[in-house]
């Protein structure tokens, strides 16, 4: 296979590394990666005929903090992906999630990805109802292809979750990842409080996203001591112990396509509690964990009490049986 040139948007590797699991793949069937484009000035320098440009994320390409700025930053993505077809350039999009979480201006959020849609050759979906959800908002694309989200292999130790078990005997808890909105963490805070077990714990551990306030949640989690938050950046090497001290993982999203750290969570062989939104009925399959109805608001709770008294061994397995190369 000749070599080729796939531009990838990157992610914070110790978070999600789904970036490199993919281009790993890639790589060992031939393509070649020069440095990532983070700005379309920097993938305008790289761009040459025939390339593969692949995005991931490209609000990060033209978000800005004000409308008039943003506009003129869609403008320019518009000249952008006029100027990569010139060059015979072959667009592909994969939609982690329908629209940017953080969106400052819907209206030029979707005037951007509308004209993404209409240049790309392939637009991938981890999911046939995300794929559904795509069409009905964009329409066709020239080519849909879904694709599940990798799982990844981890390394998984456990010393830390030993002493929490040992500690508490109760259930143990983790909510993983950057602190963001939509992960309605102060709801999933609430629910735990009125919900679990006298012995149970719950633990939350990511950085905060810088549009994200975390100061309701720190009050939240400082009235319980059975809640320990952890407001950093978790390093990779450290992430075996964090997860292996929960049974189960559990999130709280308000809106959600796929997301990695479920598949992170799979891939440590935990079950998981997600809303039954996206793609989580096609990632959390009824032996491998518990969906609520996020419309409800006891149905998380509900979902916890369930899951209680089923036999987790089990669950994780199922979960593990995710990881990619089984």
């Amino acid at each position: 296979m000749s070599a080729l040139a796939v531009y990838s948007i990157p992610t914070t590797a110790h978070l999600n590394p789904y970036i490199s699991v993919i281009n790993r793949y890639l790589e060992q069937r031939g393509v070649a990666f020069p440095h990532p484009g983070y700005d379309l000035d920097e993938i305008r320098r790289i761009l040459r005929p025939r390339a593969i440009l692949h995005f991931h994320w490209p609000s990060l390409l033209y978000s800005r903090p004000t409308h008039d700025a943003m506009r003129a930053a869609v403008a320019d993505w518009a000249a952008f992906l006029n100027e990569a077809k010139a060059a015979n350039a072959s667009i592909v999009w994969t939609a982690h999630n329908l629209w940017p979480h953080e969106s400052r201006f819907p209206d030029l959020d979707e005037q951007a990805r509308r004209l993404l849609v209409a240049h790309s050759g392939c637009v991938i979906a981890h999911c046939e109802s995300a794929g559904a959800a795509l069409e009905s908002i964009f329409g066709k694309a020239r080519r849909m292809r879904v694709i599940r989200h990798p799982c990844y292999e981890v390394n998984l130790a456990a010393p830390l979750g030993q002493t929490l078990r040992t500690q508490s005997g109760g259930l143990v808890l983790l909510s993983f990842g950057v602190l963001r909105a939509y992960k309605n963490l102060e709801f999933l805070a609430q629910t735990f409080q009125r919900h679990a077990a006298p012995a149970d714990r719950l633990i939350v551990a990511g950085a905060a996203h810088h549009s994200f306030d975390p100061a309701r949640l720190r009050t939240l989690c400082a009235q319980d001591k059975r809640i320990t938050l952890s407001e950093r950046e978790v390093p990779e090497e450290e992430l075996g112990a964090l997860f292996g001290a929960a049974d189960v993982a559990v999130f709280a999203y308000t809106r959600i396509q796929s997301s990695g750290a479920v598949a992170l969570a799979q891939s440590f062989g935990k079950p998981v509690i997600a809303p039954r939104l996206g793609c989580m009925p096609d990632a959390i399959t009824p032996d491998a964990g518990e969906l609520y109805d996020a419309g409800r608001p006891d149905s998380l709770g509900d979902a916890l009490a369930r899951i209680r008294k089923r036999d987790l061994g089990q669950l994780g397995a199922r979960s593990e049986e995710r990881r990619v190369g089984k």
